[in-house]
């Protein structure tokens, strides 16, 4: 989804326990972003997917915020994902 109207769309008043974030549209924040998410479902986990030439600064706002249970860089690998996700689900 390009706009958070589409993911407020499709989550409807459905229940998401983790949600996979790939970049937001590059004319907004991706704090701004996620935050407006995180508003419509407090109780999501979210984990951003990036690229590795992703803004430092920007990451580490969504991490100091915790906005994101935890940032994927791409390249990655099955593995890398399943660690996030046991680490939200356990």
């Amino acid at each position: 989804f390009r706009k958070t109207e589409k993911i407020e769309e499709a989550l409807g008043s459905k229940k998401v326990n983790i949600l996979f974030i790939d970049l937001p549209p590059q004319n907004e924040p991706v704090a701004s972003y996620l935050r407006r998410i995180i508003a419509h479902n407090p109780a999501v986990n979210i984990l951003l997917i990036v690229p590795p030439t992703i803004n430092r600064e920007e990451a580490m706002q969504v991490i100091r915020e915790k906005l994101v249970k935890g940032i994927i860089v791409q390249p990655f690998s099955a593995e890398v994902v399943c660690n996030y996700i046991n680490k939200i689900i356990c």
